[in-house]
């Protein structure tokens, strides 16, 4: 059974997903800076990837995934 993503809206922007909303409002709980869906960044292998969240200040990507029970 494959579970579709709900978007979301937190703080005017609409989230993919209340996964990623949530995220989103734990980042801000923490004050730690972020973009979300930022351009896409090229990989090693020449690959374009679109992360979740920017993180600038500590260079760090984070992508979430969901996963199936059962």
């Amino acid at each position: 059974m494959k579970i579709k993503p709900i978007p979301t809206k937190y703080r005017g922007t609409t989230y993919r997903s209340t996964l990623e909303a949530d995220w989103a409002a734990t980042l801000d709980w923490y004050k730690i800076d972020y973009q979300y869906e930022p351009e896409g960044l090229e990989l090693p292998s020449g690959e374009l990837y679109r992360p979740d969240f920017w993180l600038p200040r500590i260079n760090t990507v984070l992508t979430l995934a969901a996963s199936s029970f059962g």
